[in-house]
């Protein structure tokens, strides 16, 4: 698998023009080159599992703890839907979900991380219980998977590249508008 596979082309693109560099990638290892200006002694280290932990508390901490999960400079890149560079517009998007589905539950498949990347191909499920985009709960178990990509900068999320399957879960919760809702990360 590589690292062009899990991200998509217009991310590609996007990754390129940041200066990250691919310089190896193997099954279970992603290879990257440092990025240029990134500070190496600003902040202290953290471990590949430490950086695991970080970005699977993306899908667990929401909504209340996100505020301490992302960077200042924040960003997120959707394979679908607008990008957010804002801490408020990430937490607006992400609110519509998690209150639409509170119980949701996570599982990996896929964990691949080298220095500052983690990419984790996860699955998450959990009960339509609360209005989404003014449709009422149902009550239904709804399926949400994906890929996402974080680069993790002094112990925090900098920057995300996720694809998910949108369309299915707004066919799920609402019945059939797919791409009309507007994407959560």
């Amino acid at each position: 698998m590589t690292l062009a596979m899990l991200l998509s082309r217009r991310s590609t693109i996007k990754a390129g023009a940041a200066g990250i560099g691919v310089a190896a990638v193997g099954t279970q290892r992603l290879g990257v080159l440092a990025q240029e200006g990134t500070p190496s002694d600003a902040c202290a280290d953290t471990t590949p599992e430490e950086n695991v932990a970080l970005a699977k508390r993306w899908f667990t901490d929401l909504p209340e703890g996100l505020a301490d999960l992302i960077s200042d400079d924040f960003s997120i890149e959707h394979g679908m839907g607008a990008d957010l560079t804002s801490r408020e517009d990430v937490i607006a998007r992400l609110m519509a979900i998690s209150t639409a589905v509170p119980n949701s539950t996570h599982t990996y498949d896929v964990e691949m991380t080298d220095g500052e990347l983690v990419a984790l191909r996860w699955k998450g499920t959990g009960t339509f219980d609360a209005d989404y985009m003014g449709v009422a709960p149902t009550g239904e178990e709804v399926t949400l998977s994906g890929i996402h990509i974080f680069r993790i900068e002094c112990g925090r999320i900098a920057q995300i590249w996720a694809e998910t399957n949108l369309d299915q879960v707004h066919e799920q919760l609402l019945g059939g508008c797919g791409g009309a809702a507007t994407p959560a990360a």
